[in-house]
């Protein structure tokens, strides 16, 4: 996406059937460690993806801004930031 482009409702679709794949291989996860599996692999892709795109350090600059809005908004009621060491 360009530098400052608003997201039109195209540019939203078009996210939305990009996820359909995904949403697909979510719900064939038949317990948390598949979850977990699924989720390292896709982080691991999407770092991949940003680096070659992005470069290194804007791969960082991006990561980084993700990982500073993680809140309360997209944790599942009721659950908490699992702690550091959790791995």
């Amino acid at each position: 996406m360009e530098k400052g482009k608003v997201m039109t409702k195209n540019v939203i679709a078009r996210m939305d059937e990009l996820m359909k794949p995904i949403d697909r291989q979510i719900m064939m996860c038949d317990n948390v460690e598949d979850l977990l599996m699924l989720a390292s692999n896709m982080m691991i892709t999407a770092k991949m993806i940003y680096v070659q795109q992005l470069g290194g350090e804007g791969a960082k600059l991006l990561i980084q801004k993700m990982v500073n809005e993680i809140d309360e908004r997209i944790l599942p009621v009721g659950r908490e930031v699992p702690p550091e060491d959790y791995c």
